[in-house]
């Protein structure tokens, strides 16, 4: 199973905000449980986790935060009622330590500046070895923190789709290269169609990254949010 990412894109201040606020836009009313993990939390486990959000309806979408300060990591979960109980009812049979309870505060900070992540195409194939690594890094990344600082990773997940493959590319004598090769997709070799077809024979979950960075100064808050992209 693969998350559809997307490029790194460079966003600023409120328009982080503006731009979950457009694709949070349901008709029901979102629901904030924060999300307390045991020792059962795998890999295997997380995947399976993401495999339940694949199964939602299309129009479903989830967003999962992971909130960093100087006092440690937390993490939240925000989606319509209806959503939350079917996502518990599955997670609790592959995941039985995860509690899923009403904050007792939600964060709040002055947004310095953020990113946006997300790949620049569906032909793009994320590695899936070294899962365990590649979570340990990530939330590495996230520590420590000043007093005041704060960095928020937050994941809009909804159910992905398996767009039509194309063909393996054949061989040529020259005759798609120049100005017609640029202005056409470039044909895929059989190994990439072949890592293709896999990453899309299993649930397929679409995801947009937004990272928000808050700190006393422009140049300390890139610096945080380079340490999240050096990793993402």
């Amino acid at each position: 199973m693969e998350l559809v990412f997307l490029v790194v894109v460079v966003v600023l201040g409120v328009g982080l905000l503006v731009l979950i606020g457009v694709r949070e836009r349901p008709a029901d009313v979102m629901q904030t449980v924060e999300l307390r993990f045991g020792m059962d939390a795998t890999a295997q486990a997380i995947q399976a986790m993401l495999t339940a959000v694949a199964g939602l309806p299309s129009n479903a979408i989830v967003r999962l935060d992971v909130v960093a300060d100087e006092n440690g990591i937390r993490h939240f979960m925000r989606a319509p009622e209806q959503t939350l109980d079917t996502l518990r009812s599955q997670w609790r049979g592959v995941l039985p330590s995860l509690r899923m309870d009403e904050p007792e505060s939600l964060p709040s900070a002055d947004w310095t500046g953020g990113l946006l992540l997300r790949l620049s195409n569906r032909r793009a194939v994320l590695r899936s070895d070294g899962i365990v690594e590649s979570i340990a890094s990530g939330l590495g990344a996230l520590q420590p923190l000043a007093a005041g600082e704060r960095l928020e990773v937050s994941w809009l997940l909804g159910a992905g789709h398996r767009p039509e493959l194309p063909r393996p590319a054949a061989k040529t004598d020259g005759a798609g290269s120049g100005l017609a090769g640029l202005l056409s997709d470039a044909p895929l070799r059989a190994d990439h169609l072949r890592l293709l077809s896999s990453k899309y024979a299993g649930p397929v979950v679409s995801a947009v990254g937004i990272v928000a960075v808050a700190a006393g100064h422009p140049r300390r808050a890139a610096h945080l949010a380079s340490r999240v992209v050096s990793v993402a």
